[in-house]
């Protein structure tokens, strides 16, 4: 893959995702307070759980594509997280800045193959 072609990727899907970015928060902001600890199964997440979860993994995933490394790292939900709307707020924040962090990564380097977990050893802008 050549620069040029990274740079296509790259400004194309994170318009995708700045899109989504937005559908993402409303589902997170939809979960009732008093139902954030509803679970389906005993050892389901909560809908509290499933939404940091969502949020960081989105979070860490544009992260490790901008380092051209997957590496997973559980860090925990920060303490001043209570609400959902504090989860969709960190998200959007933390989202937004992942990706402003991203679009000022050079192009030679989105294209570079990056290996994620032994599955796959795909140009790194490819995962996004």
């Amino acid at each position: 893959m050549n620069k040029e072609q990274a740079t296509f990727l790259a400004d194309f899907f994170t318009q995708d995702i700045i899109h989504e970015l937005q559908t993402t928060k409303k589902v997170i902001n939809a979960i009732p307070e008093e139902k954030k600890e509803y679970r389906p199964d005993p050892k389901s997440k909560t809908a509290f759980e499933l939404a940091w979860h969502i949020a960081a993994s989105d979070v860490w995933f544009i992260n490790s594509i901008a380092e051209g490394s997957f590496v997973w790292s559980n860090d925990p939900m920060p303490q001043e997280i209570k609400r959902p709307a504090d989860i969709a707020a960190w998200y959007e924040k933390n989202l937004s800045a992942a990706i402003e962090n991203l679009k000022t990564i050079a192009p030679e380097k989105l294209s570079q193959p990056a290996n994620f977990f032994q599955i796959a050893n795909l140009p790194a802008v490819v995962y996004l």
